[in-house]
């Protein structure tokens, strides 16, 4: 039998045993079956992954920084290097550090900030920095800043062009130095925002209604833009009126499906000095034209009414030009009498109009008329022979003769005459040339003299 201070020590062992597998089998079931953290506990332990990073990333910039100024070379090119890797992120510290710092310093940070600018995505903010620090009279690198942002804008501007061609727009450039000078077909405005580059671009022509007023304000940062063609935009009359910051345009035209409201909007673009309305022209849009104070107007597709003439009156150009289709007598009634100091005519496709139409024109300040696939015969001579400031006329498929011919010989200022598809000859040009001293341009050629005997 065992003494019981044995029995009673056992006892004490085997209990002890057992707490501890228990806790042992309870600290394993915890791990075993604890949840997955949750979202929010993801959340509080990831700043601080992010917050380490950025720490060590910053610390990396802060010695490439100082390693700027390290004597030996290789560790110069090595912080320089870093710096460039880092990219776009540290323009801001790039530019603010230079203008705080000698020369040396200054031009590193320089060369880093073009070398950053040759990427895609960087190239606009650096050129961006360059620019400022070039235009700073108390920084000491401002000349340097000025030559690498030369090189920069060089890269903006041949990016601009291959991303215009690559979207099918026309860049035309000038051979010997390459400037852009002229655009043709812009159809949307994202491509408008790359006029900023050409700034020797003068002529610019943009089409459909993928253009909007947002446009306006792209274009009006070409600084030498002189003419402009838009063709059924969907530019809003207040877009037209924006067109006053375009500080060099001269020459606007219009067509597609222009209203009143887009012509009159015009009076808000005072620096310009001609346009020209390729679009259906009534009473109300002439009444909108005539208040523009341009020099010359252009009208392609005027519709005379019987309240034409009154119009007329009032316009403010001092130069009118008119293109007419499947015009008939009554139609040129307006002109009689008409003070305009110059008038620019083309009539063609007009087989009704006839030399009772023409009469219409007698005395009217006509400086050039061309007349093509018309009614009139020889008779109509005798009322073109009244246009005393008649510079160039035109006739074309005409039974006009050598005697009606006769009917010009008194408009002294005549310097052009081609008559095409009429019965007049050389020897009838001939005649006419000895009695208008001026005339150069002529066709048929006249007959050459022959010589005496």
């Amino acid at each position: 039998m065992t003494p019981w201070p044995i029995r009673f020590f056992r006892g004490i062992i085997a209990s002890v045993l057992i707490v501890l597998l228990h806790q042992t089998n309870v600290v394993g079931q915890t791990k075993t079956t604890q949840p997955p953290p949750t979202s929010e506990a993801a959340n509080v332990e990831a700043p601080e992954t992010l917050i380490s990073m950025s720490e060590k990333r910053r610390l990396a910039i802060e010695a490439a920084f100082e390693n700027l100024r390290h004597r030996k070379f290789g560790i110069r090119q090595v912080a320089t290097q870093h710096l460039a890797n880092a990219g776009i992120s540290v323009l801001p510290e790039l530019e603010r550090r230079a203008l705080g710092s000698d020369v040396d310093f200054q031009n590193n940070c320089i060369g880093i900030i073009s070398a950053i600018g040759r990427e895609e995505q960087s190239l606009d903010p650096a050129v961006a920095a360059l620019e400022r620090l070039s235009n700073d009279p108390t920084f000491d690198s401002a000349g340097k800043a000025l030559e690498e942002l030369s090189q920069l804008k060089k890269h903006q501007t041949n990016r601009a062009i291959r991303l215009l061609k690559e979207s099918g727009v026309s860049v035309s450039q000038n051979n010997s130095r390459g400037q852009v000078y002229s655009i043709n077909n812009l159809s949307q405005d994202e491509q408008c925002k790359h006029l900023k580059h050409f700034p020797y671009l003068s002529f610019l022509t943009i089409n459909g209604n993928g253009l909007t007023d947002a446009c306006i304000k792209s274009i009006s940062k070409v600084p030498n833009l002189n003419t402009l063609y838009l063709n059924s935009t969907a530019i809003s009359p207040k877009g037209i009126a924006e067109m006053k910051s375009f500080p060099n345009l001269a020459q606007l035209t219009l067509a597609g499906n222009i209203s009143a409201a887009h012509i009159e909007a015009l009076t808000h673009v005072p620096q310009l000095s001609s346009v020209q309305l390729y679009t259906p022209v009534g009473d109300e849009e002439l009444i909108a034209a005539a208040k523009l104070k341009v020099s010359q107007l252009t009208f392609a597709k005027l519709k005379p009414s019987a309240k034409t003439a009154e119009i007329m009156q009032s316009v403010n150009a001092s130069k009118l030009q008119l293109t007419f289709y499947s015009l008939k007598d009554s139609d040129l009634k307006w002109l009689s009498g008409s003070k305009t100091p110059s008038l620019i005519i083309s009539i063609s496709s007009s087989k009704a109009l006839t030399d009772d139409g023409i009469r219409f024109l007698e005395n009217a300040n006509i400086t050039r008329l061309s007349l093509s696939q018309t009614g009139i015969t020889a008779e109509a001579m005798k009322h073109i022979g009244s246009l005393k400031k008649l510079q160039s006329l035109s006739i074309t498929s005409s039974p006009i003769d050598d005697e009606s011919l006769n009917y010009l010989s008194n408009l002294e200022d005549l310097t052009s005459l081609r008559l095409q598809d009429t019965n007049v000859t050389g020897d009838g040009m001939a005649t006419l040339k000895e009695k208008l001293s001026r005339l150069r341009s002529m066709f048929p050629n006249p007959t050459p003299k022959k010589p005496g005997k």
